[in-house]
C-alpha cells in the first residue's frame, strides 16, 4: 500500500567538530573540486575515502531520513534520526542497470539478495520522477563530455558520459531527502542554508521566445513559471532543434546559490530546498546536518535561537556560494585545456558541428563528435 524509503548519510558533523581547524579548513575549501584524474577533496582522505564512507559489512555513523509515500508517491510521512547503518552491498550504476533495465540474468542473479530492494527502489523513482515532473521540474538533456585518460595520464578521448537511469534512481532519493529535511527545519525555523534558484529574468525570457518564434516547434506564449518552459523542452525533444533550444534555455537560467532565505528551487519546481545528502563534499550540507541534529536535540523552542546567528549563517552562504563558483570554474578551465591538448593534432580534420552561440565578434560552433567548442 505504499513505501518507505530510507536515505542514510555519512554523518560527517560527528567527526567534523564546529570550530576545529578541520573545520576552518574544510569551510575555506567549501567544496571538493573534481578533475579528470583526480579530486582536491574538502576534507582529509582518511574522513573521504574511510571514516564516512559507508563500506560494505562495516558498521558506519550516518544520519538517516526515513519518507513513508503512499502508493502514488505522495509524501505522507517524515522521520529523522541519528543511526548507525552497515551497508548490504556496494554497487555500480552499470550493474544496477544491467539488472533492472536490461534484465541481464547472470547480473541479477549476483544480486539476488538485494534485487527485491532494487526493483522497488525502481518503482518508487518512476513515481517520484512522473510527481516532479507534473509539478513542472526542468530537465535539461545536454551531453556531458566525459574525459577518457590513458595509463600515463595523457587524452585517451572525450565521449558523451552515460546518464543512466540507475544515476536517475540516486538523484529522485536525494532530492526527497533534502525537501524533506529544507520542510522540517523551515517548519520548526530552524535557520539554515538553503539552496535557492531564483526565476530567470524577463528580459532573458523574451530573447528566449524571440528563438523560439523562428523555429518550427509548438509553443505557448511563456508564461514564466516552468510547466511552460518544460513543455518548451519536451515539444524540442528528439528534433534537430533539441540541442539548442536545452542550451539557450540553460544560458536564460540564473545560477542557483546558497541563502538564508527560503526562495524556493525554480529549476525543480520546489518551494523548499536545501543540500543536506553530500556532507563529504559540500560544506553547506555539513552545515544543514548540524542543524538537523540541533533541532532534533533541542525540542524546546526557547532553545532554537542558539544554532547560529543569522548574520553568520549569511555570511557564510556568501562565502560558500563564491566557492562553489571558483571551484567550477577551476574544473572547467582544466577541461578547456585538456580538450585544446586534445585537438591540437587534429588541424585540418573536418567535423559536423552545431552554432551553440553567437555574438558580436563571430559564432561559437561545438563539434558533435568530441564536445569541444571554440
Amino acid at each position: 500500500d505504499g513505501y518507505e524509503l530510507y536515505v542514510s548519510i555519512a554523518d560527517v558533523s560527528h567527526y567534523v567538530q564546529q570550530g576545529t581547524a578541520l573545520d576552518t579548513q574544510a569551510y575555506e575549501r567549501g567544496t571538493s573540486t573534481y578533475f579528470p584524474n583526480t579530486v582536491v577533496p574538502m576534507l582529509p582522505k582518511i574522513l573521504s575515502n574511510d571514516v564516512c564512507s559507508l563500506k560494505p559489512a562495516e558498521d558506519r555513523l550516518a544520519v538517516t531520513v526515513r519518507l513513508t509515500f503512499t502508493k502514488n508517491g505522495t509524501l505522507s510521512r517524515t522521520s529523522f534520526f541519528t543511526s548507525i547503518i552497515r551497508s548490504a552491498m556496494r554497487l555500480t550504476y552499470k550493474k544496477v542497470e544491467k539488472a533492472l533495465i536490461h534484465k541481464d540474468k547472470k547480473t541479477r542473479t549476483s544480486l539476488k539478495d538485494v534485487i527485491n530492494e532494487l526493483e522497488l527502489m525502481k518503482e518508487l523513482a518512476e513515481i517520484l520522477a512522473e510527481k516532479r515532473t507534473q509539478r513542472g521540474s526542468l530537465d535539461f538533456d545536454l551531453p556531458e563530455p566525459e574525459v577518457i585518460l590513458d595509463i600515463e595520464g595523457g587524452v585517451k578521448g572525450i565521449v558523451r558520459s552515460e546518464r543512466l537511469f540507475a544515476h536517475r534512481i540516486i538523484e529522485e532519493f536525494m532530492i526527497a531527502a533534502n525537501e524533506a529535511v529544507a520542510q522540517y527545519l523551515h517548519g520548526k525555523r530552524i535557520p539554515a542554508i538553503y539552496r535557492i534558484h531564483e526565476r530567470p529574468d524577463r528580459e532573458k525570457l523574451m530573447d528566449f521566445e524571440r528563438l523560439l518564434q523562428n523555429l518550427p516547434l509548438k509553443h505557448k506564449k511563456p508564461e514564466g513559471h516552468t510547466g511552460y518552459l518544460q513543455a518548451i523542452l519536451k515539444s524540442a525533444s528528439g528534433t534537430q532543434y533539441e540541442f539548442l533550444v536545452n542550451k539557450i534555455l540553460l544560458k536564460s537560467m540564473k545560477q542557483a546559490k546558497y541563502s538564508v532565505s527560503n526562495k524556493g528551487h525554480f529549476g525543480l519546481a520546489s518551494d523548499c530546498y536545501l543540500h543536506f545528502t553530500s556532507p563529504i563534499r559540500r560544506y553547506p550540507d555539513l552545515v544543514c546536518h548540524r542543524a538537523l541534529k540541533y533541532a532534533l536535540s533541542h525540542k524546546h523552542d526557547a532553545d532554537k535561537d542558539r544554532f547560529l546567528p543569522l548574520q553568520e549563517l549569511d555570511r557564510m552562504a556568501i562565502h560558500l556560494s563564491e566557492r562553489e563558483r571558483i571551484a567550477m570554474e577551476a574544473e572547467r578551465e582544466l577541461e578547456d585545456r585538456i580538450k585544446v591538448l586534445f585537438m591540437k593534432d587534429k588541424i585540418g580534420e573536418i567535423y559536423e558541428g552545431i552554432i551553440s552561440h553567437i555574438t558580436s565578434f563571430g559564432i561559437f560552433v561545438e563539434l558533435l563528435e568530441y564536445f569541444v567548442e571554440g
